[in-house]
């Protein structure tokens, strides 16, 4: 089993993995989860359990090292959070009109009267749709000056793409926070927490967290 992640906050997602893929220990940390519902998105402290099952890909009949993430609560888990405190609430969301920000394309949305933006730059083939020099940013006006961070970068990519899977408020500091999978190869799932209340003042949000997830 691998090395806890040394990052003061960590993530999880609710699952079957491999065994090196969860940490020693983990089902004893204190997790908050973001959970959805048919109706929006909520945050609350719960528990998680891991035990241990079948990992098809690497077990025998008699030896198992899969990892089994589940919760406590019946509601879809979107994703785990430990290291920090979070408010349970109900929690405002971003509908996204678009969870891929392909290059020359742009997202904006508001968030208490302040208008973010997420674009992308790189190159694209018409035909294959291969992306390369792919850059991610996110800036918003406030005051008539603009902030730009570089969220995501990757030079290339295998057969995937970025992919904006939440946004919303999730520390309660009434700015968006995002959950992105930063992955750029098909066969890694890859999301990362980025948190607007642990951003430097050069930054927009902060990203404090991966979890890593290999398909087979």
């Amino acid at each position: 089993m691998p090395s806890e992640p040394d990052t003061k906050i960590k993530i999880l997602e609710t699952g079957n993995f491999h065994n090196n893929e969860v940490w020693k220990g983990a089902d004893n940390k204190q997790w908050y989860g973001l959970f959805q519902t048919t109706t929006g998105y909520y945050v609350k402290k719960t528990i998680v359990q891991v035990k241990t099952v079948y990992d098809a890909l690497l077990d025998t009949k008699y030896v198992w090292s899969g990892r089994q993430v589940s919760v406590s609560d019946k509601d879809t888990c979107l994703l785990l959070i430990t290291g920090i405190s979070l408010p349970e609430r109900n929690i405002d969301t971003v509908v996204m009109s678009q969870k891929t920000i392909w290059p020359s394309e742009k997202n904006s949305f508001t968030v208490d009267s302040i208008t973010y933006t997420l674009r992308a730059t790189g190159k694209r083939q018409k035909i294959s749709n291969e992306v390369s020099d792919y850059r991610l940013y996110i800036s918003i006006i406030k005051d008539g000056v603009e902030k730009q961070q570089l969220l995501v970068e990757h030079d290339v990519f295998d057969d995937t793409m970025t992919v904006v899977m939440w946004v919303g408020d999730l520390d309660g500091d009434y700015k968006p926070d995002a959950i992105i999978d930063v992955s750029n190869h098909y066969n890694n799932h890859r999301p990362a927490l980025f948190l607007s209340g642990e951003a430097s003042e050069k930054e927009i949000m902060k990203k404090v967290a991966e979890f890593s997830q290999l398909g087979c």
